[in-house]
């Protein structure tokens, strides 16, 4: 059984600081066998603090997403949580864009990770939980 989040954001982590000073977004997908796959997706986003998707990779995306999909994208100095931009691009009358979407935000300051938000959809809308991954940051530090 998996829950919202995968185990670890190390490959996500990476790949933000890898993609800085844009913006990043990267996915994790759930598979068949329960395991979480990362999946770096395309910034086509000609400004730097933003992101917009691919609408192949979306298109892909919606037909990958089932039992769960974990979306995630950095901000660039500036805080780990969902813009009104983020909320309207992942909410559709009322329910999160894809079933099973959860979403995380990463901070980075000069180029470095510095903070991250979870948020799974409840009831009417976007719910920022408790990090589940306290030492991702910490692990990924030590492996790089």
């Amino acid at each position: 059984m998996h829950g919202p989040f995968p185990p670890s954001l190390a490959q996500a982590i990476a790949d933000a600081e890898a993609r800085a000073p844009g913006e990043a977004v990267s996915v994790y997908l759930v598979g068949a066998d329960g395991a979480w796959a990362f999946r770096a997706l395309t910034n086509h986003s000609r400004r730097p603090l933003a992101f917009e998707l691919d609408p192949l990779e979306w298109v892909a995306l919606e037909r990958a997403a089932a039992p769960g999909v974990c979306l995630v994208h950095s901000h660039v100095d500036g805080p780990a949580t969902l813009s009104a931009i983020d909320v309207a691009a992942f909410t559709v009358e009322g329910r999160p864009l894809l079933p099973g979407l959860s979403l995380v935000v990463l901070a980075l300051r000069r180029g470095r990770v510095v903070d991250e938000a979870r948020y799974v959809f409840q009831g009417r809308g976007w719910s920022r939980v408790g990090r589940i991954d306290t030492l991702s940051l910490q692990s990924h530090r030590e492996v790089h």
